[in-house]
């Protein structure tokens, strides 16, 4: 095999590999932490109207931060429903039951917790992004550095 060939055959590899984490930091990212970022941004608009709101009943998540799970609280307002991101204890989740809270609700009718708070989950995704991404990042400038030297490869005196 010349080495034209076997440059260019380790340039779609590297090439692959930097796309499939670069793929893997960006959804995990566009998972996990833009809706809490859009949830964020709800809360802190003061355009949008307060309601009063019952909490109606804690909801148990896959999320799990020192070995305790963390909760959602459910809530309904108006005829309406909606629920907090997992930033609670069960304990904490318990004893607001029946309780009222402030929300803030869209335009599009989502409802979000005015002192609202990001959870793990946005942590784990503000750290996948850099990480999967930058290590996506450096594998695709390499595949480039090795397309670059398989063009300056001349075959014509072999």
């Amino acid at each position: 095999m010349d080495k034209r060939k076997a440059l260019g055959i380790a340039a779609a590899c590297v090439l692959l590999f930097g796309l499939i984490f670069a793929a893997v930091g960006g959804g995990v990212f566009a998972g996990l932490a833009l809706p809490e970022m859009r949830d964020q941004n709800i809360a802190r608009n003061e355009t949008y109207p307060v309601h009063s709101a019952m909490v109606t009943r804690e909801v148990r998540t896959s999320t799990m931060v020192n070995g305790e799970w963390r909760y959602r609280v459910a809530f309904s307002w108006d005829g309406n429903h909606g629920q907090s991101n997992a930033i609670y204890t069960r304990a904490q989740a318990e004893a607001m039951v029946g309780d009222t809270i402030n929300i803030r609700v869209s335009s599009n009718n989502r409802a979000v917790p005015v002192d609202f708070q990001t959870s793990a989950l946005s942590t784990v995704g503000w750290v996948f992004l850099p990480v999967f991404g930058g290590i996506g990042l450096v594998a695709i400038l390499i595949a480039g550095g090795l397309m670059l030297a398989r063009g300056k490869i001349d075959n014509r005196w072999e």
